[in-house]
């Protein structure tokens, strides 16, 4: 996907960084530090939902 358009976002916070990209045709995946979403929370459903509700349509 490294040829792919993305629209990129940054966040920050005291020392803290966010970065997010947003694949116009991505394939829904979630990867938070190299790792699924799912499997970065744990399993939590809940808190996947509510980093992910926000950006359904």
């Amino acid at each position: 996907m490294a040829d792919s358009k993305y629209f990129y976002g940054l966040g920050r916070r005291k020392s803290a960084t966010a970065r997010a990209r947003l694949y116009a045709k991505g394939k829904g995946e979630l990867t938070i530090n190299g790792k699924p979403g799912l499997d970065y929370f744990d399993g939590n459903k809940t808190m996947l939902a509510e980093l992910t509700d926000p950006l359904a349509l």
